[in-house]
């Protein structure tokens, strides 16, 4: 009987009486090790122009690995168009455009690091309602003020939405209601004390 390969990572499946002496080789090298490169594995890959990840029966590739560095000036890389997910790194200098050739794609800016997932139709990365997640902040957040408060200022203040809107100041523990009751417990428990001296 001859070899089959498993459809999403290409995983060697030995035949019934194939590679007689030698199937442990066989099943050492082309599943255990590519299970592993498919779980954890890490490849860093050079996009200056479109790239297709190598996708190889049996034997180490690019599109197996979970993790992928992308390098260089920008593109798009095409993935297998099969169900899998992805931890991606844009590591280049412009866009990263991920695609599987179908309508869905997910572009991925310099410095970001996304999870994305294909059914092997399109490719999406994570989003909050519907969402990219950048686009989230932008739309729903950053759409209420037109922007964020300007850093300068404000060290040691966090975002407190007051009047509907989004302030940069300390919080006061007034705000707090877990620290305002126990300060005030506390400060019931110190008066207690000093009258009973």
């Amino acid at each position: 009987m001859v070899s089959a390969y498993t459809p999403r990572n290409r995983l060697n499946k030995q035949g019934t009486g194939d590679n007689t002496n030698t199937w442990g080789l066989v099943l050492n090298d082309g599943a255990i090790e590519l299970i592993d490169a498919a779980l954890d594995g890490w490849a860093t890959v050079p996009v200056s122009a479109p790239v297709t990840l190598t996708s190889v029966n049996g034997a180490a590739d690019q599109s197996r690995s979970r993790t992928l560095k992308l390098t260089g000036a920008g593109g798009t890389v095409t993935l297998p168009a099969v169900e899998k997910w992805f931890w991606v790194w844009n590591a280049g200098s412009g866009n990263m455009v991920l695609t599987v050739g179908g309508v869905t794609t997910a572009t991925i800016e310099p410095n970001d690091k996304l999870l994305v997932l294909t059914d092997g139709l399109g490719v999406y990365s994570l989003s909050i309602a519907g969402l990219a997640l950048k686009q989230y902040i932008d739309t729903a957040i950053l759409a209420t003020t037109g922007s964020l408060p300007a850093t300068t200022g404000n060290e040691g203040k966090v975002l407190v939405v007051r009047s509907l809107a989004w302030t940069p100041s300390q919080v006061a523990t007034s705000e707090l209601s877990d620290i305002a009751t126990y300060t005030a417990a506390r400060r019931a428990e110190a008066i207690a004390f000093a009258v009973a001296l």
